[in-house]
């Protein structure tokens, strides 16, 4: 393993991208996660916490928050307006420290060590914008974005920021998990979001689970759609779940996980049907 032997801090983005195009180069602001094992497996390290654009918060007219990769993930949890369940999902387990030190963009090239806060990205249908090796800026679903933490590859280019909707009148975030203790990392955790229609029922349900496949984020299929929220509904629903694949470990078999993960799937539902 390799440690980084380089560093460089660059003021604009286009200098960034030439940089992070080094073998073995790392881009990065924060460094909480990647910079605290014991073996760092770069040789050069690109910091991007002096670059202007990637430290900005803007929301705009329309309530989407733009956040730039440089934030901090506790610059994030304080932001007035952030749907609950996603400031929930930052501040339960991680540790304040944590927070302070660890950017967006970090986050994300590191999603396994964050599962509430990925999962709920993802359920939310957030935006992730990037800068690639060619110099092309292009937007992804989190969904479609968010890297395996094993694959080096998916560490070219630049996260230069995430774009957050508002919840609408229609729509609900739900989550819940299962850990050790109230303020352990989750073994399993779902989150959940529900839009209803005019007449109340579901118009669009789509959710996020972690902790039940090796990827960090498994997304299934509920069907939930012309329905109202019952609790019957949400049991049918939960009970069809299928196609998990978890990895038993000391936490839990995968026999646990998978029944965990049906019933945290009905607590999330159960949280959007409140907060609707």
């Amino acid at each position: 393993m390799a440690n980084p032997k380089h560093y460089y801090r660059p003021t604009t983005l286009a200098e960034a991208l030439e940089l992070a195009q080094q073998p073995d180069t790392v881009a990065l602001a924060g460094g909480n996660v990647v910079l605290g094992r014991l073996d760092v497996p770069f040789e050069t390290l690109v910091d991007l916490q002096a670059i202007p654009e990637l430290n900005q918060v803007q929301q705009e007219a329309n309530g989407w928050y733009d956040i730039g990769a440089a934030c901090s993930l506790q610059q994030v949890a304080g932001l007035p307006g952030l749907p609950e369940v996603m400031r929930r999902s930052l501040t339960r387990a991680i540790p304040l420290n944590q927070r302070n030190g660890t950017s967006v963009g970090e986050s994300l090239v590191q999603p396994a060590r964050f599962p509430e806060w990925v999962a709920a990205l993802v359920a939310h249908d957030i935006a992730i914008h990037q800068l690639l090796p060619n110099g092309d800026t292009v937007t992804f679903a989190a969904s479609d974005a968010i890297p395996q933490p094993s694959n080096r590859d998916l560490w070219q280019g630049i996260i230069t920021g995430i774009s957050i909707p508002p919840l609408e009148a229609s729509d609900s975030l739900g989550a819940a998990y299962v850990a050790r203790t109230p303020a352990d990392q989750p073994i399993v955790c779902a989150a959940v979001f529900l839009r209803l229609d005019g007449s109340g029922c579901v118009e669009t349900v789509f959710p996020a689970l972690s902790g039940v496949s090796e990827s960090p984020v498994t997304t299934v299929m509920l069907p939930l759609n012309g329905q109202s929220l019952t609790e019957a509904a949400i049991s049918r629903a939960v009970d069809s779940v299928s196609g998990l694949t978890p990895v038993s470990d000391h936490n839990g078999s995968a026999e646990y996980r998978v029944a965990m993960a049906r019933v945290l799937l009905h607590r999330a539902l159960l949280e959007c049907a409140a907060r609707g």
